[in-house]
């Protein structure tokens, strides 16, 4: 009987779609009728005719059960149905995957192996919000992308026939981050008027994100960079997320594996405090970041470098009229590198879009780009400094010409404030300063010296295609 009365209940829900107006899909990933089920139906479907379970998945349109997805896609979980029992009618509520086993119920979404969601490591923060005076079925993808969701929450309660519900997905979710949609509820179907057994059917229209202009650049789309505590690699759960991002290379490194090759990485991302303020960070140590950077056996980052291995990478927040997604080949370019000057940005913040250029002494020595960060999501309940950001990048070719790579062995020595050259060698020497502007350029012989007394801080050496960095 049971399943006679779902099957009928499915039936009027795909006559009613046919007689409405056509629905507006451009712009849209769009599913007209998905049926998900409730809190019991984690692990087994509530149709045996169909796969309906209760974890929903933006990317896919479609559910999973608990076991599909536990420690393998978590991330492709959005949201989930609950509905209360013990009361006729009581209320059916939509909750996001954070939260609790109090605030979302989370502990009551089971899997085969006495886990539940609430043992997930992922879970993706989605935003919801009830709306009203807006037409599903009209709504086009701009309006929908407009939509103002800054009081949004990880609940809906309670959900009702015909409600229109506006959400945003997390930042970590599989279906790209921060992506705005509408939900309608069709139809709410109980086994029995006082069970928490039941299905409720939806339509969806979730906006495609802004296409990205990536001709022409090394383009990352999309990377998860860990502050501080993931310079081991050893969160459990995020065994891929590191900390230690390489321009050279567009991925990050754990420091274990790159401790030895530490000219290869130029950035750090930190979360500052209880306020948990964003940050970005070159090599360099400052405000005394670099000890708390450590390997999987406690060596921090600080006894690693040493004053030639440090790359001062520099960085500009650019304006908020600069659009990340659309900006070409020639924006990039054009922006002027004697204004990428900060060692560090801070504070920053989800949107914000940073330019910033290779220090001399890196293996990407004068490459020039863009991020953008999509999202900062934290890990831990208590330590607020414990997270990661997700950015794209949109990286300009390397230059052809100019310093080329650092070798070990070099022509001249440093003597107090001068130079001298050795080893039979004549050429131009060159001198740079940290953000690679050219600060000196000399014809020399063997045995000259060049008096470098007037000068103070860190340059870049350059002579005969040999780089190193001095301090004066």
């Amino acid at each position: 009987m049971r399943k006679l009365h779902f099957l009928l209940s499915f039936i009027t829900v795909v006559l009613w779609s046919n007689v409405q107006a056509a629905v507006i899909t451009d712009g849209f990933d769009y599913v007209e009728s998905m049926i998900a089920g409730s809190q019991n139906f984690t692990n087994n479907s509530a149709l045996s005719t169909d796969s309906v379970y209760a974890l929903i998945s933006m990317k896919d349109m479609k559910t999973y059960t608990f076991d599909d997805v536990y420690q393998k896609q978590e991330d492709n979980i959005d949201m989930k149905f609950y509905i209360m029992g013990g009361t006729t009618n009581a209320t059916v509520r939509l909750y996001a995957m954070d939260g609790t086993a109090t605030t979302t119920k989370n502990n009551e979404y089971p899997g085969s192996n006495e886990k539940t969601v609430d043992n997930f490591i992922i879970k993706n923060t989605t935003k919801f919000m009830k709306i009203t005076g807006v037409d599903f079925d009209a709504a086009t993808a701009a309006q929908v992308k407009s939509l103002n969701l800054t009081t949004a929450s990880n609940t809906i309660n309670p959900v009702e026939v015909n409600d229109i519900i506006a959400f945003k997905t997390a930042g970590t979710s599989a279906a790209g981050g921060h992506r705005n949609g509408l939900i309608k509820i069709v139809s709410i179907v109980r086994e029995t008027p006082e069970s928490s057994r039941g299905t409720i059917t939806v339509s969806i229209k979730l906006a495609k994100p802004e296409p990205v202009v990536s001709e022409g650049f090394d383009y990352v789309e999309s990377i998860r960079i860990g502050t501080y505590g993931f310079a081991g690699g050893t969160q459990p759960g995020y065994e891929n997320v590191f900390s230690l991002y390489s321009i050279k290379d567009r991925r990050t490194y754990r420091l274990d594996d790159i401790k030895t090759n530490l000219i290869n990485v130029d950035m750090k991302f930190h979360l500052q405090g209880s306020a948990s303020e964003p940050r970005v960070y070159c090599m360099n140590n400052k405000d005394s970041k670099n000890p708390q950077f450590k390997t999987s056996d406690n060596i921090a980052l600080s006894t690693l470098l040493t004053p030639e291995t440090t790359n001062e990478t520099r960085y500009l927040t650019m304006p908020s009229s600069f659009s990340y997604e659309s900006a070409t080949i020639a924006d990039v370019e054009a922006i002027n590198e004697q204004d990428i000057t900060l060692d560090a940005i801070k504070p920053t913040a989800i949107g914000n879009v940073i330019a910033y250029k290779a220090g001399p002494t890196s293996t990407a020595a004068g490459t020039k780009g863009v991020f953008k960060i999509y999202d900062i999501v934290l890990t831990h309940a208590t330590n607020k400094e414990l997270g990661y950001f997700v950015v794209s990048f949109k990286q300009l070719p390397p230059p052809t010409s100019g310093v080329e790579t650092i070798k070990k062995e070099s022509s001249w020595k440093q003597i107090g404030q001068s130079i001298q050259i050795i080893n039979n060698t004549n050429g131009i020497i060159k001198l740079y300063d940290t953000i690679g502007r050219l600060v000196l350029s000399k014809n020399v012989t063997k045995n000259e010296t060049v008096d470098l007394s007037s000068l103070k801080g860190i340059y870049v050496v350059q002579f005969n295609n040999e780089r190193s960095k001095i301090f004066l």
